[in-house]
Parts: structure tokens; C-alpha cells; sequence
């Protein structure tokens, strides 16, 4: 039988690494906008205030004189840093402190979400809205996560008892519908969302009633499509299933749909790469290269394939594997061929070839200017880890083409020139900056690097000291590590501290 392909590079998100940190960024984009019991379990509480690691995690703080708003304070300040082990360690403190709050335990489901843990996020939005009933949010934050989880069945027993039913948990019963094949309850249920007025929205919901409407159009012309094709067999369905539950990020539901298509048709393609692309939405990088190295079994010219199980190797520490399968699908025309070039940037990065990176990051930048973001992690490497000042150059002349009156590039000149004795010109470019935007991490760090070229040594080291207190995203690890060195390059020998 000829089977059906679906195209793929409009439907899935790509991950981008993060070197310093080899980590997907997961937000509640992941679990949809996100979590119902009256009664708390013991058992439940001890599983999620458990140690999450084996090793210890060291504290910022210690909390004994700390009380329950100032340990929130602490976890909210280290989850905000994205230092996801330590604020869980808060927010478990603060668990033990006022064990009748439900922040404490919403917070601990929200970390557990991040780390792609999401049986001990359920448990933890489920003692949360135990804890404060009125708070449907937890609800639907808990049904999500078990979802995720690909605790289906559960996720539906906890819908049937929802008193009030708000098109966020309307839109949810319609998936679990389609997942279990009730074709026609399900369809009438997405119709009847997309025919929802503004004045139907529900304060409850996590999720905006245009989304809802937006993903249930999805499924509405999901169910046209199959009606169509007469003679099309029910893994037909189950692949455009689990096409469109990929493509809304509810990834627990593309992976078991997957896995029932393939039941009736194991050498469908196209649904091994969703499947593999769901496993690595879900931080699961051994799965996820399995299915995809089965879709590459069937076809070897699988662009999405290659690009796909090349991210699940970085994430299991073969890079080298990974860089292959990334010229792989540059080879065979992988869309959108910057995110190819970026991935290679990253690998490479990540392997210390920090002048190979930076050719694919500068071939990125060239193509695809449009964000000041992606220029950061380049301009970090050639500012703070190489001494090729004509990289740095390149990069910052087309970052001020694209960006010419901003304050981080200003601040980058600012760097450069401090470093090449251009005094005056840094001065200049330092101060547009601190028009603009005196708070960037690379403006604080330009009126360090001018502080130090003319002998302010107590500012440069406050600027360098409030960096590192200020530095949270993985783009300012090598920003970090650039400020502590030169206070310790200072406290070791302060005659010999340079920027040349």
C-alpha cells in the first residue's frame, strides 16, 4: 500500500542547544499553558520534598533564618537564573515550612515540567490545588502534565470531574477524544471551540481562547483531510493524529498516537521522525535517536531525520556523530538551512573549536541577521574567548547594520575599541549606550573594560562584580567567566591585568 506523506518542515519547532549547558529550553510551551483532589497524600508530598539527585546541591543560602516569603524570594531569583536544581531545593524547603501553601508546590511542579519529569509534576500540582481549590489553574496544569506523562486515561478521569467545564478543559476532553478514536464526539467538540466567542473566555483557562480556537481549526481540517482520502486505513489518521499534536506541543499525546500507527504499520516514515521529534520535545535523547535512526532505515534522504537524531547525539554527549548528521542534512537541503548552520555552530562550540564555530555562527548572521540574540553567544566567543580581533569586527559590522542604534552593539564597539587604545571613540560609543540601556550585561561590562584601560580599577571591579551577580541565561556563562577572570587576573597580580 502507498503510504501518505506529510510534510514535516512546517509542522515541527526546532531545538536549539544551548552549549554551555547542553539543554532544551522548556517552558510551558511544552506542556501547553498548563494542572484537582481535595485530599493531600503523604505519600505524594514525601516523593516530590525527596532530593531530586543524587549529588548534593549547594546552596546560595542557608535557609535556617530564613522565613517561608524570603526562601520563595530565593527560589524565584534562582529560577529566574535558570539554576533549576537549586531553586527546587528552595521551593522544597519552603514545601516544609508552610506545607498548606500550594505556591510552593505549584513552583515545584512548574521545575519538575522544565526537567521533562512530569509524573513528579503532576503529583506536585495535584498536592498544590489540594491546597487551594479555588485555584483552577492547578487543575489544568496537573491534567496537562499527565498528558505529558502519557497518563491519558488518567488525564481523562481527572477531566470527568471537573464541575465547571471551561473551553481550555472542553479543548482537552476533544484531544483525549481523538486519541482514543471517538472521531465524531471529537470533531463536534473542536467545531463547537472554534464557534466560541471572546465572551466565552474563562479566567480559569492557562490557555488564550484564540489558541484553543487556532489548534481545534487544526483538527477540524485534520478530520476533512481523512474524510477525503475514503480508502485510507486508520493509521492514515493516527499519522496526522500525531503530526498535529506534535505541532501544538502536546508531545505525550503525539508520542502514544505514534506508537499506535506504528503498531498496524511499522515502516511508516514520517511517523517515526514525529515521534523521534516528540521524544526529543521531551528531553527523552536515546528514545528520540532510536525512532529516528528507524525513519532512516526507511530513507536514507530524510533531511528531518538527520537534523533531528544529529540534536538527540549532542544531547548524549556524541557530538561528533551529531556534526555528521548536521552536514548530512545540509547536504540533502534541510529548511530553514540557517538552523542546519546553527546547530553546527553550537557543536562545534561545544567541542572547544571555538574559530570553527565561529565560521558557521558568522555564516548564520550573514543569512539570517534579523535577531540581536543570535548574535550573543558568537560575539561572546570572539569578545571573551579568542584573541581574533577581526572576527569580533565582522560580527559587530553586521550586527550594526541590522541594529544601529542599540545599545549592546554600542557596547561591543565599546570593547573593541577599549582593547585597540581607541580611548576617546570608546567613550563615545560607551555613553550612547548607557542612553539606552545602562542594565545590559554588555554595557556594565564596556564600562568595566574602560574603567580598567584608564586605571579606575575600584569601578571596574564593582561593574565585574555586579556582572556576575546579574549574568542568568546560558548566553552569559563566557560573559561571567570574562568578568571573573579579570577580578582574579587582579587579585593575583594587579600591575599585569591588561586587556591587550
Amino acid at each position: 500500500m502507498q503510504k501518505r506523506k506529510i510534510s514535516f518542515g512546517a509542522v515541527v519547532t526546532l531545538i536549539v542547544l544551548t552549549a554551555g549547558g547542553l539543554g532544551t529550553a522548556f517552558g510551558f510551551g511544552l506542556i501547553g499553558n498548563t494542572p484537582d483532589f481535595s485530599q493531600q497524600d503523604l505519600t505524594t508530598q514525601k516523593d516530590i520534598l525527596a532530593p531530586v539527585t543524587k549529588t548534593k546541591i549547594a546552596r546560595p543560602k542557608n535557609t535556617s533564618n530564613l522565613n517561608y516569603t524570603q526562601i520563595i524570594q530565593e527560589g524565584n531569583s534562582l529560577l529566574s537564573k535558570n539554576q533549576l536544581d537549586e531553586a527546587l531545593s528552595s521551593f522544597q524547603e519552603a514545601a516544609r515550612v508552610s506545607q498548606k501553601e500550594s505556591l510552593p508546590y505549584e513552583k515545584l511542579g512548574d521545575i519538575f515540567s522544565l526537567k521533562a519529569d512530569f509524573d513528579k509534576a503532576s503529583k506536585s500540582y495535584e498536592v498544590a490545588f489540594a491546597n487551594n481549590t479555588k485555584n483552577r489553574k492547578l487543575y489544568i496544569k496537573e491534567i496537562r502534565s499527565l498528558l505529558n506523562a502519557r497518563k491519558i486515561s488518567d488525564a481523562q478521569t481527572l477531566i470527568s470531574k471537573a464541575q465547571s467545564k471551561s473551553p481550555e478543559i472542553q479543548y482537552l476532553s476533544a484531544l483525549i477524544d481523538a486519541f482514543f478514536n471517538d472521531q465524531q464526539k471529537a470533531r463536534d467538540a473542536f467545531i463547537a471551540i472554534t464557534q466560541l466567542s471572546s465572551t466565552s473566555e474563562d479566567s480559569t483557562d492557562l490557555t488564550p481562547l484564540e489558541t484553543l480556537k487556532k489548534n481545534s481549526l487544526i483538527f477540524g481540517k485534520m478530520y476533512k483531510t481523512f474524510e477525503l482520502a475514503k480508502e485510507s486505513p486508520l493509521s492514515y489518521l493516527q499519522a496526522l493524529l500525531a503530526k498535529n499534536y506534535d505541532q501544538i506541543g502536546e508531545y505525550g499525546l503525539a508520542i502514544e498516537t505514534a506508537f499506535n500507527g506504528l503498531k498496524s504499520q511499522n515502516d511508516y516514515r514520517d511517523v517515526w521522525v514525529i515521534l523521534g521529534h516528540s521524544f526529543l520535545k521531551t528531553q527523552r535523547w536515546a528514545d528520540a535517536e532510536d525512532a529516528l535512526t528507524k525513519a532512516l532505515a526507511l530513507d536514507q534522504q530524510s533531511s528531518a531525520a538527520y537534523m533531528y537524531r544529529g540534536i538527540s547525539r549532542v544531547h548524549n554527549k556524541q557530538v561528533r556523530d551529531g556534526i555528521a548528521d548536521f552536514t548530512q542534512a545540509l547536504s540533502l537541503g534541510y529548511k530553514p538551512r540557517v538552523e542546519v548552520l546553527l546547530q553546527l555552530g553550537d557543536a562545534y562550540y561545544i567541542l572547544g573549536l571555538t574559530q570553527k564555530a565561529l565560521e558557521y555562527y558568522k555564516q548564520v548572521l550573514t543569512a539570517d541577521p534579523e535577531s540581536l540574540d543570535l548574535f550573543k553567544r558568537p560575539m561572546s566567543i570572539a569578545l571573551f574567548t579568542t584573541s581574533d580581533t577581526n572576527v569580533a569586527n565582522d560580527l559587530i559590522n553586521i550586527a550594526s547594520n541590522n541594529f544601529p542604534n542599540n545599545a549592546t552593539v554600542f557596547a561591543w564597539k565599546t570593547i573593541l575599541l577599549s582593547r585597540s587604545g581607541n580611548l576617546l571613540d570608546a567613550r563615545n560609543y560607551l555613553e550612547k549606550a548607557l542612553v539606552l540601556d545602562k542594565q545590559d550585561i554588555y554595557v556594565i561590562v564596556a564600562q568595566a573594560d574602560l574603567d580598567l584601560q584608564v586605571g579606575n580599577w575600584s569601578e571596574a571591579e564593582a561593574s565585574y562584580k555586579h556582572v556576575i551577580e546579574i549574568s542568568s541565561s546560558t548566553e552569559d556563562v563566557l560573559v561571567k567567566q570574562y568578568a571573573q577572570q579579570r577580578i582574579d587576573q587582579h587579585n593575583t597580580n594587579p600591575s599585569s591585568l591588561s586587556l591587550e
